[in-house]
């Protein structure tokens, strides 16, 4: 799968979630098959190098290269979950499912907003895929807001381990080889080390800025059904 590679979210219409955050074929495979093909499509940082000064780098741009990968698994999950209520295709674009709840709900529909956050309300009488695939929504936005929210402080800490390792090259000198263990002949093999953990870094960088936009559009997308 190729989420977002070089930013990536892109959108149909309004939004498109579904097949942005997953190019997916989610009619053949599980949320977790994608999310694992979806990752497997990146560059992985490695965190233990045979550089131990610069590991912890590493191991900090390796936890939040995680959590970008989580919150695109989360993002998937939560769009199939809805559409899959709904009766609708789950490689369908999110706008389209949005436009056919709105259709089947007849009217019936209400969005109260809290602080930003909307809130669905339907009256009685309608099919309970409708009201699946509105409790799956109400759902989705609780966990959508809560990336919104966790995705925060995370592009200037991606920023300033980008800053770090781009310093990398510079520093492979060799008494550092040597205070590793290493020769000199080691240098070309740990520069393209630190040469595709820093690619991978940045690579993170943009799936981060894909997952802030698609989340927040899922949001609107949601508070549009007011409409």
């Amino acid at each position: 799968m190729r989420i977002f590679r070089t930013v990536a979210i892109a959108l149909l219409g309004t939004v498109v979630l579904t097949s942005t955050v997953a190019e997916a074929k989610k009619d053949k495979a599980t949320t977790e098959d994608v999310a694992t093909e979806e990752a497997a499509a990146y560059i992985a940082i490695n965190n233990e190098t045979r550089i131990g000064e610069f590991n912890p780098t590493w191991t900090d741009a390796k936890a939040i290269q995680d959590k970008v990968t989580g919150f695109e698994t989360n993002l998937n999950g939560i769009t199939t979950d809805f559409s899959t209520a709904l009766g609708v295709a789950t490689d369908a674009p999110l706008q389209t499912a949005i436009d056919d709840l709105k259709e089947k709900a007849a009217g019936k529909l209400q969005v109260a907003l809290d602080g930003g956050k909307p809130k669905l309300t339907v009256e009685d009488g309608v099919p309970e895929n409708v009201q699946a695939a509105i409790d799956a929504l109400n759902g989705g936005v609780d966990k959508v807001m809560q990336i919104i929210e966790d995705a925060k402080s995370l592009p200037a800490d991606i920023q300033a381990l980008v800053d770090t390792a781009k310093a990398f090259p510079g520093q492979l000198t060799p008494d550092l080889l040597s205070k590793n263990g290493l020769k000199v002949k080691d240098l070309k093999a740990e520069g393209s080390v630190v040469k595709d953990n820093t690619k991978g870094l940045i690579e993170t960088q943009d799936r981060l800025k894909g997952v802030v936009e698609a989340a927040t559009n899922f949001v609107e997308a949601v508070k549009g059904l007011a409409g």
